[in-house]
């Protein structure tokens, strides 16, 4: 890997068995041999390395014919960016979308010199800017090999590239650690993010996990002049880093736009998502926000918000509700009074007028008699009995016309219960209505 003093000075040398086979090679079939490394620097490593391999390049390879390399089957290629000690590489904007124009999946990596953590996060915050008006479609590493870097603690180590690798995550890249074998066996402690193996040799020796590895500084590939490192992939980057839309790998889902994973609330064909941190979609948990809108992420990921004015809303329609269901039995309880003031009316009415028919009965029957023996006592009987029944259908008439209010009292009623009975009726829907639209989904 190249850094920004001499190259030379940085570099393994290749293994014994690298040397021996390459001289058998020589010796034994100098015809073939010759041919096979004029068309390819990939034939001594492990064959299943061979069908994913790509390059890291820097200004050191100068003007790079990114169309010939793609050709040449190299599908992804880690690009200097520089570093906050010496600023971009001179070519990092060229290379980065060259390799993207050629179909090429370029990451980023940065050399080094960072001694602390504020280092660290200054320099992953430099890489972030820097990167972000490109399209960075492969992973982000922290080139870490620097001699200055070799008389920190394997702790301090782990620090720094922890700091750095996290707040390139956060920002939506995949970070990856470079360094080599040796470096990380013996002078690095823990970092949980990728490893990318520097390994000059047939195979990679490294006994821990690892992504991707570096095999040599002396790769030849149509497009560049000179040579050029080689990598081999072991990990499927490919379909984890996308460029748009969502992607569910382990179980967890991720949003991503021009490859970088996207955080917080976003919207995908319409639907609305929310997503972590760590860039994972929330799903299945309910929360409030200072304004007291609901915020509902559903067990299939989808967010609905219930606003504070719609929970208003309902609870406003609900109020309404039970206030025009009160007003409706007022209402049914003046209809009930009408009406049993109208049948008790009715009632009299019915008992006068029976009588004032029995007393009309007995002034015909009086008057008869009058007629037969018209003596003065069967005259006055007559009167009298005339008198009383004449009384009792005015009273009866009376009797009638109250009769008569009390059950137009009684109907107005009705018609008031049934449109108040209307209005609740109206009123439950629509505070029912209000209320579904505050439920919270599952």
């Amino acid at each position: 890997m190249t850094g920004f003093s001499n190259a030379a000075s940085k570099r393994r040398p290749r293994t014994l068995k690298g040397f021996l086979l390459t001289l058998v090679l020589s010796l034994v079939l100098p015809l073939a041999a010759a041919a096979i490394l004029a068309v390819s620097p990939f034939c001594t490593v492990k064959a299943e390395a061979e069908t994913v391999r790509g390059i890291d390049v820097s200004s050191w390879q100068g003007d790079i014919n990114w169309g010939a390399v793609a050709d040449s089957g190299v599908k992804f290629a880690m690009i200097r960016m520089g570093n906050i000690e010496y600023g971009l590489d001179s070519n990092f904007a060229q290379n980065i979308v060259g390799a993207g124009a050629a179909g090429i999946r370029a990451g980023v990596y940065v050399y080094t010199y960072a001694e602390n953590v504020q280092e660290a996060i200054t320099e992953a915050a430099f890489a972030v800017a820097a990167m972000s008006q490109f399209p960075v479609s492969f992973p982000v590493a922290i080139d870490f090999e620097d001699k200055s870097l070799r008389s920190l603690t394997p702790e301090q180590q782990a620090e720094i590239v922890n700091a750095f690798c996290t707040v390139i995550y956060n920002a939506g890249y995949t970070p990856m650690v470079y360094s080599n074998k040796n470096w990380f066996m013996t002078r690095m402690g823990y970092v949980p993010w990728d490893h990318w193996v520097a390994e000059y040799a047939d195979s990679c020796t490294y006994p821990g996990a690892y992504t991707m590895w570096q095999a040599s500084d002396k790769g030849k590939v149509p497009g560049i002049a000179g040579n050029v490192d080689i990598d081999y992939l072991f990990h499927d980057y490919f379909s984890e880093i996308i460029p748009n839309g969502l992607l569910t790998r382990g179980g967890d889902t991720y949003l991503f736009r021009n490859y970088l994973r996207q955080v917080g609330m976003q919207q995908e064909n319409g639907v609305t998502y929310f997503f972590g941190a760590d860039g994972r979609m929330v799903r299945d948990l309910t929360t409030a926000d200072a304004e007291g809108n609901i915020i509902r992420m559903c067990k299939d990921g989808h967010v609905v918000v219930i606003t504070a004015a719609a929970q208003a809303a309902a609870a406003q329609a609900q109020l309404i509700a039970q206030q025009v269901e009160l007003t409706f039995q007022q209402a049914k309880s003046t209809e009930l009074l009408y009406e049993q003031t109208a049948a008790a009316w009715n009632e009299q009415y019915a008992a006068a007028l029976s009588q004032a028919q029995l007393l009309e009965q007995a002034a015909a029957a009086a008057a008869e008699a009058a007629l037969v023996l018209p003596t003065p006592e069967n005259q006055a009987a007559a009167a009298v009995t005339l008198e009383q029944a004449q009384t009792a259908l005015q009273a009866a008439a009376q009797i009638e016309s109250e009769m008569t209010a009390a059950t137009q009292g009684w109907i107005t009623a009705q018609q008031g219960a049934e449109a108040a009975r209307a209005d609740a009726d109206n009123a439950l829907a629509a505070a029912q209505a209000a209320q579904l639209m505050i439920q919270i989904p599952e």
